[in-house]
């Protein structure tokens, strides 16, 4: 998944809080320095943080823009939705986790027994190694005229499938390595939809984004937007700016990399999760 120029910062204390609760003026003020210096040092173009504190709440700060250059220039707010990209796959990998806790499927399934056969995919390789990168399938994104096509038609919407076209030879049998994979991902995703018959979309919503709230997080591509989204433009610069989730992009990443959300969410739901929330 290509990075954006707009960052999400999310870190946060573990323990019992309460979002109303006042946060201190003065660390307030002190996160705001330290981000707005680490973004203009590091020519960031826009950033978004939260802090989550036990016994404070969350404080929540940007810097910069969404969209830099006029006409218009747009500064970031802090309710505008940033793409997450590859943050979201630890949403499908729960998602996951939680289906083996309903007895939906194990982790240590095989995929023949959720999907067909596809062309570099060895049907014996395990959910658990498609999740830890363990698969050794090779990554679509790594595939050079992949990004060209998707960069020639960017309302193209993607199906899984056709991104699988752009797969080649594995790195290495199953389980016997480690090589980062987007690949793998996109395949989670569809065993989420063969082992449940709804869409991954709509389990992310069933499992983690409804019962926690999450109600400024959506599926770039997937679903409309839920408020005002922060502009995207292709790693490197020099294209346009999008104001709204690129289809072309989001619909072929899906499980990979496709959220929006605010700082604000994020540390909720990482705080959730860790906190024994969501799953045993």
């Amino acid at each position: 998944m290509k990075k954006s120029l707009q960052f999400v910062i999310v870190v946060f204390l573990m323990q019992q809080y309460t979002a109303a609760q006042t946060f201190d003026t003065i660390w307030g003020n002190r996160f705001q320095e330290v981000l707005d210096s680490v973004r203009a040092a590091n020519n960031i173009v826009g950033a978004s943080a939260s802090v989550l504190v036990p016994g404070e709440g969350i404080w929540t700060g940007v810097s910069g823009y969404s969209v830099p250059f006029p006409p218009p220039q747009i500064l970031l707010t802090p309710e505008m939705r940033l793409g997450i990209g590859s943050n979201s796959k630890l949403f499908t990998a729960v998602v996951m986790a939680k289906l083996q806790e309903e007895g939906v499927l194990s982790l240590d399934d095989h995929l023949y027994q959720w999907l067909p056969a596809y062309q570099f995919v060895d049907s014996s390789i395990t959910i658990r190694q498609l999740l830890s990168h363990q698969s050794g399938i090779f990554n679509f994104t790594d595939n050079g005229n992949f990004w060209n096509v998707v960069h020639a038609d960017t309302g193209r919407f993607w199906t899984p499938e056709e991104v699988l076209d752009y797969l080649g030879a594995p790195y290495f049998e199953p389980g016997t390595g480690w090589r980062y994979s987007n690949t793998n991902y996109i395949l989670a995703g569809m065993i989420i939809e063969a082992a449940t018959g709804e869409t991954w979309v709509q389990k992310l919503h069933d499992i983690i984004f409804d019962p926690l709230g999450m109600d400024s997080t959506f599926v770039g591509a997937y679903e409309p937007p839920n408020g005002p989204v922060a502009g995207t433009q292709w790693w490197g610069g020099g294209g346009p700016w999008y104001t709204s989730p690129i289809t072309s992009v989001f619909s072929s990443c899906g499980p990979v990399g496709s959220i929006f959300s605010t700082s604000q969410e994020m540390v909720q739901w990482y705080h959730a999760l860790f906190s024994g929330e969501l799953l045993s």
